[in-house]
Formats: structure tokens, sequence, C-alpha cells
């Protein structure tokens, strides 16, 4: 049901029917009947073969004209973002090996390499933030949380939330900064307000909210 049928020719067959039309008027008309059939299933058979074949060449072509190092280099550095993974990863041999036998003409970058593909990925993402809050009409609310690691490292987080003109609350992090020993409770102000201004929305503030209530009282005396 699934094989195409298929179709021989011989030159003594189509003799042999040449002079059977002469004899019989009734022979003529089923072996016209059968010729036509089977010329109709050749052509069918030869169709077919001819777009499998431009399937293969069609998927080979995109297959290759798809390839792009670049593209492959930038989506490994959002894979590393994304998941956390080390960037050490890249110079892994089994990561290696497994790039490639999927693809054996991407090259694996360097860990270096992978850093700055990293970094230039998250300046990308800043300007386009940067370029989102320059054009919002509304005011912006900024949240500062406070962290500390066990060996007494600290780091600040700032985050802007706002209604964008869809009227959807949006959040997105603006900074995260460790805090040497130079930083103490009475330069955090300072801190922030180079970020704002970084950010260029200090004249966009509407308020700020901390998750802790000292450091709250401490920016007010300020």
């Amino acid at each position: 049901m699934r094989c195409l049928k298929r179709s021989n020719y011989d030159v003594s067959q189509l003799l042999a029917v040449k002079r059977r039309k002469k004899e019989n008027t009734l022979t003529i008309a089923n072996i016209a009947y059968d010729e036509g059939q089977r010329k109709d299933d050749y052509m069918k058979s030869t169709i077919v073969k001819y777009e499998q074949d431009q399937i293969k060449d069609e998927a080979f072509n995109v297959g290759s004209s798809w390839f792009d190092p670049e593209r492959s280099r930038l989506d490994l550095a959002r894979m590393i973002i994304i998941h956390g993974y080390p960037l050490a990863m890249v110079e892994h041999v089994g990561f290696k090996v497994f790039v490639k036998n999927l693809q054996p003409l991407f090259d694996v970058v360097q860990n270096s390499s992978i850093e700055l593909s990293c970094v230039e990925i998250y300046m990308k993402e800043k300007q386009r933030i940067y370029d989102m809050l320059s054009k919002l009409q509304g005011r912006i609310n900024l949240a500062v949380a406070m962290w500390s690691s066990p060996d007494n490292s600290k780091y600040v987080c700032l985050t802007a939330h706002y209604v964008d003109d869809d009227w959807k609350l949006q959040k997105k992090t603006l900074n995260f900064l460790t805090l040497d020993s130079s930083h103490s409770e009475d330069m955090l102000s300072e801190v922030i307000i180079k970020c704002l201004l970084d950010w260029d929305i200090d004249y966009k503030l509407f308020a700020m909210t901390f998750d802790d209530c000292s450091i709250m009282m401490t920016l007010s005396r300020e």
C-alpha cells in the first residue's frame, strides 16, 4: 500500500503491443489503457523521487546556512547566565566532546572569551532597560535590600518597581553591588544616589522602600 508501483518497459514488449493493435480493436483499447496507466505510474515515481532529493538538498542547505558561530557563542553565554553555570565549563573535556558531536564547525571559546560574551550581553540588556526607563511617563519606586554573606561581606540590591503604559506592574533589578569596608551606613545614601544618576531616573523617583528600618532611619537623618 505504501510502496510505489514500478513500471518496466522493454522494447520487445512495445513491439508486441504494436502488432496486437493491428489484430484486435478491443485489445487495442485495453493495451492503450494499460499503457497510459503505466506512464502515469512512471511519472508519479519520477516526481516523488525528485521531491525527496529536493527535500534532502533543501535540508542540507538550510542547516548549513543557518549555522552562525557568533550566535552560537552568545547562546552559550546566555545559557551560562540563565542557569548560573561556572564559566570554566567551556573548558571541560566532556562539554567540548558534546558540542563537537552536535556541531563540528563550532569552536568552543575559552574561559576568558565567554566571560567577555557575558559582559556584552549584560551591557546590551542594561542599555535596553535604560532606554525603557527613559521613555517611562510615570514614577518609579526603588526597593533597597541589604544582604550579608557568611564571611560578613555586604551587598545592596536596588530594584525598580513601576507601572508601564499598559498598566502592568514591572520589576527590574538595576544594581547588585558589593559594599566593601569603606562603604559604611553613612555612605549608603551616596551609593544609592550614584546609581540613580547612572540610570538617569533621579527625577522620576517616587518613593524608596527598605527591608531594614535602621537603614531607613540612618538615611532619613542624612
